[in-house]
């Protein structure tokens, strides 16, 4: 523990002055650990300036193990909101089993007292955790708990945190900052190195501290506002090596770049090995827009944040120091500073929040000028002090955490939107159920897809358990979309979002509301225009219609009355007057007058003619009536006849199967006899082939036998050639391992005993190096007495430096021998005059001149330097002969290692040599197995294989045999079918024609009833004769031949004869199937004609027809 340090946070914690701003840490630092020990027990004699506060109990997910080293800077960020920090949070040493507890001091009481008031016995608890306790109210350890305690509460450790992280004096220079955030100093901050009261001054080589950090701040590059693809949780570990691989472009840098979390995010410092090269970054990083085109295709403009930022320490440090002199300079670059707030926000919101990274404390109240500007989606106020106002002055502050402290008293600040006012009556959404351990910042980026956050407020707590909160959004017509959007599930959490209407809003909407009434007026106006427009057309095309309509009206009644008057001579003048008429009708360039005075003309005639009708209508149905008549007559017949045929049909079938039936037993029993003598046949070809195949099974079970006893014999021989073949080569490689290990031991002991020889040689030359130095020391021991002897004075300082101060490189032994020498040679002095005196002989006076006295030191000086000339010379040459020494060792060393390696090696080569023979002859043996098995196998198809043929053979034959007596049935069939071609008759029915004219249909049913009558058919002369010439019977050769064939075809061949006259019958009862069927259809058409006709219609039409002709 750095003893200076602690005395002097405890001083400044204790003493009046530390309020005010001063520093004891010079009297502090020239106290003795015991006069800091004493202060420290007799410190509550001191009046107390500085609040201390005691904090524990903190929120789970402040502890955790991946953010506990975060707590202190959360914890010193939420008391910064109550007022300023002497000092900042320090955990103490010995952790307590209810977690971590923290000191801080307040610089004012009532800072100190307000945290209290607001912080302690706060409920930890997430409303998850509340539902589940079922109402419980919180325990003690559930609460949040910040207490203020007596600076006796310290504990060492506590102190000694803070005097390690170091404290600024305000009236010291800027130069002594400590940037923790980035880790570089600009100056040597040496106030608290312990004084040793030395005036020793430091060495001058190498260069200092301070001399090497100024050095490299002038090559290190800050860079910060890096890509939002650089910060994703998974690209984030990487953004060490994609900071190098980017800088490396431009040179070679010293060190690897540390990435650093500060109070405006994530920043890194890079140190270049060259000035022009961090120049040449600056210049090519700087300002440069990162973002990708998909972001930046819709044309907004960068915001400061979306531009990458490279800056030289050295910059920054200068800036810094300038902020310091002149707080009335302008403002530092666009990454902003610290929010100053007046006064303390709510308590529990900001304890379940994280809060504010760019937050750094309070300062002292200023009245201040603000006046808006507008940004990017942000609302910034321009702060500046009043001249006017006159202001008690207040202790300067100096915070450590960060260089963004040195902001100037004329800044850009940025006011966060929970800190802003928000008009209930103006325009915003309220959202009810939002979780109480939400944030402000997680609530501005549950909005940002919307446009942003301007206005937020927190005022109460729903019936749920959740908080009701009010948000304004900078873009007015996004607040619409925002409340439909939240209407939905977030995450497994439900938002009740209501969008409250302001006058803005009301007045657009009045607005849309009248626009949308005149638009509904408009469309009904133009509606009823069509409808009136569709109503007009429809009306002239039925008027259209009418007319047509009445046209061929008109010309109907006129070709009626005109077809009336046909028949009658005496009017024909008048009919071709009305078809005069009606041809005028049917023109459509006929004139109104000229239509009304035919129309006149027509209907005039119709009267007159109006008696006339009834009588051509009935003459017209007797007519109708006779026809109708004639048809039933002839349908009666056509049925008639159509019976008649079908009986005929019947009976010629039954004679052609009664036929059939002979034939068919006939053919049964002859093919019967063919079955019999087939299978007689059958019997002795199979006893024939019976017999060759015993022959063939003797003959070839023989020679298998002979292949076998070949084969085996074979076999044999092979394998015993084979074990011999083996046996040999085991015996050979017996023999060349009996070699090998022969000659491996014989190089082994040559290799032993040359490593024994080598060694030999080492420790003989180890001796005779030893006594050689036991000889010059014996000489030099024996010179020293000598010159001892010689001369009556003591031995000079270089005698005794050279005999005190021996070779440091020698042995233990030597060292002992030196020291036996050294109480000899007092033993010499003592005895050199063994007639003397006992007590030693009083010095002489001192009659040397000043110049011998010189004289004398250059010798020594010569002498000394000559002999630490000669002990470097010999540790140089020890060292020499020392590495030499172990590399000849090694080199020995490596050698048995190498030839140990390769006898390994070939060790293992010839066991895998002798693993490869024993699986090549299990191989082979394997093979010549797998080859006897499909040998024996072959044999075994081979005789299958006979059998198959020989039933194959067999199949083959009786094939061949049927396919001849098939081959020879079809001729037989084909003689028979040509013998039988010129007796055939062909039966014909009568021919019914449909279309017939009813007078000639009344005049050929009388002819076919007198026909009938006589017992023939009424035909011509010539179908007659070509009917009766089939019926006469050949006579002549031919006539015989065609007998002689049929008889033999009869014989021979009975179910071809059978299936002949079967066809034959078929044949001609398919033709009188379709003669029936002819016969229907026509009457169908007569009848459906007749039906067509019987209608009153159809009547009239035939009635005007009549009248026409």
């Amino acid at each position: 523990m750095d003893a200076a340090g602690a005395a002097a946070a405890a001083a400044l914690l204790w003493s009046g002055q530390g309020s005010q701003g001063s520093w004891p840490a010079q009297e502090a630092g020239r106290q003795s650990d015991s006069e800091t020990q004493e202060s420290e027990e007799d410190g509550s004699d001191h009046p107390a300036t500085g609040t201390l506060v005691k904090l524990r109990n903190f929120p789970a997910s402040w502890v955790e193990e991946d953010v506990l080293p975060f707590l202190p800077e959360k914890l010193a960020r939420l008391l910064r909101r109550f007022g300023p920090l002497l000092f900042e949070p320090a955990p103490e040493a010995d952790l307590q089993a209810s977690g971590p507890i923290f000191f801080a001091a307040f610089r004012e009481a009532a800072a100190a007292e307000e945290a209290v008031a607001k912080l302690h016995g706060v409920d930890l608890r997430s409303n998850a955790e509340k539902r589940a306790a079922g109402g419980r109210p919180a325990q003690a350890w559930e609460r949040f708990s910040v207490q203020t305690e007596e600076p006796t509460a310290l504990s060492s450790a506590v102190l000694a945190h803070w005097a390690q992280r170091g404290v600024v004096k305000p009236d010291d220079n800027p130069d002594n900052l400590q940037a923790e955030d980035f880790e570089f100093e600009f100056a040597d901050s040496g106030e608290f190195a312990e004084g040793d009261g030395s005036e020793t001054e430091p060495p001058t080589e190498p260069p200092s501290e301070g001399e090497v950090s100024e050095d490299r701040s002038k090559v290190t590059v800050l860079l910060r506002n890096f890509p939002s693809s650089w910060l994703s949780e998974e690209a984030l570990p990487q953004l060490s090596a994609r900071i190098t691989a980017l800088l490396n472009k431009f040179g070679q840098l010293r060190s690897k770049p540390k990435v650093l979390e500060s109070s405006i995010g994530l920043v890194a410092t890079a140190t270049f090995q060259e000035l022009q090269d961090a120049e040449k970054a600056i210049q090519a990083l700087d300002g440069l827009d990162w973002r990708s085109p998909a972001e930046a295709k819709d044309g907004r403009p960068a915001s400061a944040h979306e531009y990458f930022r490279a800056e030289m320490v050295q910059e920054v440090a200068s800036r810094l120091q300038e902020l310091a002199a002149a707080p009335s300079m302008a403002v530092l670059g666009a990454g902003g500073f610290e929010t100053m707030v007046e006064g303390a926000a709510a308590a529990q919101a900001f304890l379940s929040a994280e809060v504010d990274p760019s937050f750094q404390g309070y300062k002292a109240k200023r009245e201040r000028v603000k006046v808006k500007l507008q940004q990017t989606g942000r609302n910034l106020r321009w702060e500046k002090a009043n001249s006017d106002a006159e202001e008690d002055p207040a202790p300067a502050q100096w915070p450590t955490t960060a260089w963004t402290a040195f902001a100037p008293e004329t800044e850009a600040v940025e006011v966060a939107p929970e800190m802003r006012e928000l008009d209930p009556a103006d325009t915003h959404l309220v959202i009810r159920g939002v979780p109480w351990d939400w944030s402000a910042l997680q609530l501005q980026m549950l909005f940002t897809p919307f446009g942003g956050v301007q206005a937020m407020q927190a005022f109460a707590s729903d019936e749920k358990g959740g908080r009701i909160v009010r948000v304004r959004l900078e873009d007015l017509a996004q607040h619409a979309v925002a409340a439909v959007h939240f209407q939905q599930p977030q995450g497994g959490l439900m938002l009740r979002c209501e969008h409250v209407l302001g006058p803005r809003e009301k007045e657009l909407l009045a607005l849309a509301a009248e626009r949308e009434r005149r638009r509904r007026e408009e469309e009904a106006e133009e509606a009823r225009q069509r409808q009136v427009a569709i109503e007009e057309a429809e009306r002239q095309k039925q008027a259209a219609a009418f007319a047509e309509r009445r046209g061929v009206w008109e010309v109907a009644n006129a070709d009626f009355a005109a077809a009336v008057l046909a028949k009658a001579e005496k009017d024909l003048d008048r009919s071709k007057r009305l078809q005069a008429a009606a041809d005028s009708l049917r023109d459509p360039s006929l004139s109104k007058q000229r239509r009304r005075m035919l129309v006149a003309l027509v209907e005039a005639e119709r009267k007159r003619q109006a008696p006339m009708i009834p009588g051509l209508e009935q003459a017209a149905m007797a007519a109708a009536d006779a026809e109708i008549k004639a048809w039933q007559h002839y349908v009666i017949q056509a049925e008639r006849d159509y019976l008649n045929l079908i009986q005929e049909a019947e009976a010629a079938e039954t004679r052609a199967m009664s036929k059939a039936d002979r034939d068919s037993r006939r053919a049964e029993q002859a093919r019967v006899d063919l079955e019999r003598k087939r299978r007689r046949r059958e019997r002795e070809l199979r006893a024939i082939e019976r017999a060759a195949m015993l022959r063939a099974d003797e003959q070839s079970r023989a020679v298998e036998e002979a292949t076998a006893l070949a084969e085996e014999q074979t076999r044999e021989e092979f394998e015993a050639e084979l074990m011999e073949r083996a046996e040999d080569e085991v015996r050979e490689f017996c023999d060349f391992e009996r070699r090998r290990e022969a000659e491996e031991r014989r190089r082994m002991a040559a290799d032993e005993a040359e490593f024994h020889r080598l060694q030999e040689e080492e420790r003989r030359r180890k001796v005779e190096e030893e006594r050689k130095q036991k000889l010059v020391m014996e000489w030099r021991r024996k010179q020293a007495a000598r010159r001892a002897l010689d001369s009556d004075e003591e031995p000079s300082e270089a005698d005794e430096d050279d005999k005190k101060s021996p070779d440091r490189d020698r042995s233990n032994l030597d060292r002992k021998k030196d020291a036996n020498h050294e109480e000899q040679s007092d033993m010499l002095k003592a005895a050199r005059n063994p007639f003397g005196p006992v007590r030693e002989r009083p010095a002489e006076k001192e009659t040397s001149t000043k110049p011998e006295k010189e004289s004398k030191r250059t010798r020594e000086e010569e002498k000394r330097r000559l002999k630490e000339e000669e002990a470097a010379k010999r540790r140089k040459r020890e060292k020499e002969e020392a590495a030499a020494e172990l590399q000849r060792f090694e080199q020995e060393l490596q050698r048995r290692n190498n030839f140990l390696l390769r006898r390994r090696q070939q060790e293992e080569d010839d066991l895998r040599k002798e693993a490869e023979a024993q699986e090549q002859a299990v191989r082979d043996e394997e093979e010549r197995k797998k080859r006897e098995v499909e040998q024996s196998r072959m044999a075994w198809e081979d005789k299958l294989r006979m059998k198959f043929e020989v039933e194959e053979r067999r199949k083959e034959a009786e094939a061949r045999k049927h396919e001849e007596a098939e081959r020879r049935k079809q001729e037989r069939a084909e003689r028979k079918r040509e013998a039988m071609r010129p007796q055939e008759t062909v039966r014909t029915g009568t021919t019914l024609i449909g279309g017939i004219d009813p007078i000639r249909s009344r005049r050929s049913n009388g002819c076919r009833q007198s026909s009938r009558r006589r017992g023939r058919r009424p035909r011509s002369r010539k179908s007659s004769a070509k009917e009766a010439a089939p019926q006469r019977r050949p006579v002549g050769p031919a006539a015989r031949s065609a007998k002689k064939s049929t008889s033999v075809a009869k014989r021979n061949d009975a179910v071809q004869v059978v299936e002949v006259d079967l066809s034959v019958a078929t044949r001609s009862a398919r033709n009188v199937e379709i003669k029936a069927a002819l016969a229907l259809a026509a009457l169908a058409e007569k009848k459906e004609r007749f039906h067509m006709c019987a209608s009153r219609r159809c009547r009239k039409q035939l009635v005007v027809e009549e009248c026409r002709f």
